[in-house]
């Protein structure tokens, strides 16, 4: 099984320079990390692997943007890292659009 197919994304090796030149403090939801672990395949942990037999893989990514919807407004935070075109057009507060931070 291959395992290194996200090393072939067009923008991994932009991430990665941003990781590596970044000192800022970056936050998530636990949800976005689980959307992570099943977008990498082989989550490997038990709750995560349950959760795989209820839930759609658009499902992860509705439940942890609206995290992120949520977590921002709570923190009043414009600024956010991600490669979803999706928060172009998500609104904080319902009216505010989000700033996505450009990478490369």
């Amino acid at each position: 099984m291959r395992t290194d197919h996200w090393q072939h994304e067009p923008l991994h090796q932009a991430v990665v320079a941003f990781f590596d030149q970044n000192t800022a403090q970056l936050i998530t939801s636990p949800i976005c990390i689980a959307e992570v672990l099943c977008l990498l395949g082989n989550p490997g942990n038990p709750a995560v692997l349950a959760a795989q037999n209820h839930l759609l893989p658009e499902d992860y990514a509705r439940v942890a943007d609206l995290t992120l919807v949520c977590l921002f407004e709570r923190l009043d935070i414009a600024e956010i890292l991600t490669l979803d075109s999706d928060f172009d057009v998500y609104r904080r507060f319902r009216r505010q659009p989000f700033c996505r931070i450009p990478l490369g």
